[in-house]
């Protein structure tokens, strides 16, 4: 399991993986794990470093710090696993960094492109995320090295090349997915139109219409004026902005 909150320091007289006597007259024999909070001797703790899940959580705090051979195997083994949520970082961390926030709007904008890959294509766009596919299908979970690289700045290089990637490929070079856009209800420029440009789209929320954002300067969806003799305006929705890659 994946400790996401921290573990309350025990002491005792004993080894907590082999059971062993603890000499508590040779202080560098004795161990404190930073992960598990629990002592251990010098042979099941040989002072390995790692990320402390709990540390970022909570303090955005991405020091290595000593722990137990057990824990650094687990560490290891579920580091690059989606496993924790966005929303378990500490709200006025995640209130107050930018990078942070633009790293989910990121997210977000590659979850919206799922529904345009699904060409012949498609294996070797996802391609474009070894070992990260679950990233165009969840927008909110991450693993620790998800969050170790969007500390670094990795991570938004990361999402920024492979969305310009799909966009590319979404736009220009494949006709299958091209044709999965929309027309401007307005322009009727031929030039489809996406849901992943969010800065530039607007989409109706009684007909579902899309147009550009610089077309719909009215407070009438003319999509729905012909569905309604009434001519009663209609909502229009404008998905949240998010950073384009155009």
């Amino acid at each position: 399991a994946l400790y996401m909150t921290a573990q309350p320091r025990t002491t005792s007289l004993f080894c907590s993986q082999c059971g062993g006597l603890l000499d508590a007259t040779a202080e560098d024999r004795v161990r404190v794990c930073a992960y598990t909070g629990c002592q251990y001797c010098d042979k099941c703790h040989k002072n390995d470093t790692a990320l402390i899940p709990a540390n970022i959580l909570a303090a955005w705090d991405f020091t290595r710090y000593p722990v137990c051979c057990a824990a650094a195997g687990v560490l290891g083994r579920l580091n690059g696993r989606p496993l924790i949520p966005l929303s378990a970082v500490a709200i006025h961390i995640r209130s107050r960094d930018k990078q942070i926030q633009t790293v989910m709007l990121l997210r977000r904008q590659l979850c919206t492109m799922q529904e345009f890959v699904t060409c012949p294509n498609r294996a070797f766009l996802l391609a474009a995320l070894p070992g990260r596919r679950y990233m165009i299908e969840s927008a909110d979970m991450y693993s620790v090295r998800d969050l170790d690289d969007l500390h670094t700045g990795a991570l938004y290089t990361f999402l920024k090349g492979v969305i310009e990637r799909f966009i590319t490929h979404v736009k220009t070079e494949c006709d299958i997915c091209r044709q999965k856009g929309h027309i401007c209800q307005v322009c009727r420029s031929p030039e489809r139109i996406f849901v992943f440009e969010r800065r530039g789209v607007i989409q109706c929320e009684g007909c579902g219409a899309f147009f550009h954002r610089q077309c719909y300067r009215k407070a009438t969806c003319p999509g729905c004026a012909t569905l309604r003799p009434s001519g009663l305006p209609s909502p229009i929705r404008t998905p949240s902005a998010a950073p384009q890659s155009m």
